[in-house]
């Protein structure tokens, strides 16, 4: 998960099981802009850098697909700056070779799906920038932007820029399920991520311990040779074997148990109701304000 606009500082911390989280404030330190990337332990990774410049943040973690390893990097550009194409090579040259970087670009134009047949300047400057570098935007072609601000209308601000990624393995969609005034996207990936090697435990919260030092003290002979290399090495080797049946000899099998979301039918017909709803929803209440505004 790409996440832009954290407004985290110091006194900030979240924690989520089986999650691995990674953040990057805004330089001023106080509650504004910032990004992070909550991604799953199980999967093969580390943190490559962060940009903690005033006109853009962004936080940068690694993975392993089967071409190699490529950046994922969650982006935030404030829109009170003025960026430039060389600033905009700057960081995109910063990702390396093969990335994926997304987020709220706050940069409009129409080649990556903005409503606004006009681009803002911010729009031309990183229009240009792809074509300069060879980029690809992902984007959904739908507004992801829905402004309280009655003299605003919803466009697209929040995309993907990849680099050296086929663009066939990429497909994005909108999510209207929660409530922000910036609607997530969902890129799928269909390559197959490089997942980290689980730890295997001799032991676990069953294990009799009593009974594994039995096993030890009724099987473990010290009376043998340690004369030559060869006979040490056998000896620790038998002793590494004998370790391991004492304590699965000690250690019963536990079995996990998958947790099931029990969610209510009413919660259920609620959640489908809201993403029929979706966009056009929104843009239904946008204009029913903006027509009690005029009255």
């Amino acid at each position: 998960m790409l996440i832009s606009e954290t407004h985290f500082t110091n006194k900030n911390y979240i924690k989520i099981p089986n999650y691995t989280i990674y953040d990057t404030m805004h330089p001023s330190g106080r509650a504004q802009g910032g990004t992070a990337v909550i991604i799953k332990t199980a999967i093969k990774h580390h943190l490559t850098g962060i940009n903690e410049d005033e006109f853009i943040q962004a936080t940068n973690v690694t993975l392993n697909d089967q071409q190699g390893s490529f950046i994922v990097s969650a982006v935030y550009c404030p829109p009170k700056h003025s960026i430039k194409t060389e600033l905009f090579q700057k960081f995109f040259k910063s990702l390396g070779r093969r990335f994926i970087a997304a987020g709220d670009f706050n940069a409009k134009h129409p080649w990556w799906g903005s409503r606004s047949l006009t681009p803002t300047p911010r729009g031309r400057q990183l229009y240009a920038t792809l074509l300069a570098e060879n980029l690809t935007p992902i984007s959904t072609g739908e507004p992801t932007y829905w402004p309280s601000d009655l003299k605003k209308s919803p466009d697209l601000l929040d995309f993907a820029i990849v680099k050296s990624i086929d663009p066939k393995c990429l497909t994005a969609k909108s999510c209207l399920d929660l409530s922000s005034d910036h609607s997530p996207v969902i890129i799928t990936f269909t390559r197959q991520i490089t997942m980290a090697q689980k730890i295997q435990h001799l032991y676990n919260g069953k294990t009799n311990w009593i009974k594994y030092k039995l096993y030890l003290d009724k099987n473990l002979n010290c009376n043998i040779p340690l004369k030559n290399p060869t006979e040490l090495e056998n000896a620790i080797e038998g002793f590494n074997i004998l370790i391991h049946k004492a304590v699965n000899e000690a250690t019963p099998t536990v079995a996990l148990l998958k947790k099931s979301q029990n969610i209510s039918k009413n919660i259920q017909a609620k959640i489908q109701e809201k993403r029929q709803y979706g966009k056009h929803g929104k843009s239904r209440e946008l204009n029913q304000a903006k027509q009690n505004s005029t009255k």
